[in-house]
């Protein structure tokens, strides 16, 4: 499991005088079977609370998931465990991932 460095620069960056600030950028590799997740604060925020704390909530929860079960299930399960606990911002977690190239039967590669 690999979680990226915390992105620089604000959520939102709208038009204005001044110039919009740089943002973080990097890479990593997104292999056949990898599964990228992308939520919103309101997943892992907690008033009082350490980013941290959110954060490995999310991965103890990613652990326990079985391959195999679809990815809706994945974030449906998220959402409804972790929006039991007292919060006050709203959720969305989007799962992607990378499936096995189709083959033709017989075909070899």
């Amino acid at each position: 499991m690999e979680i990226p460095p915390p992105a620089e620069g604000p959520a939102l960056c709208l038009p204005s005088d001044q110039d919009c600030p740089q943002y973080t950028q990097g890479q990593t590799s997104f292999d056949v079977g990898d599964i990228v997740l992308m939520y919103t604060d309101g997943l892992i925020e907690r008033r009082g609370e350490d980013l941290e704390e959110g954060i490995a909530r999310v991965v103890e929860r990613l652990r326990a998931w079985q391959p195999g079960v679809p990815l809706g299930s994945l974030c449906d399960g998220l959402i409804a465990s972790l929006g039991a606990e007292p919060q006050l911002d709203d959720m969305c977690v989007l799962a992607v991932s990378r499936p096995a190239p189709d083959r033709t039967p017989g075909e070899v590669r």
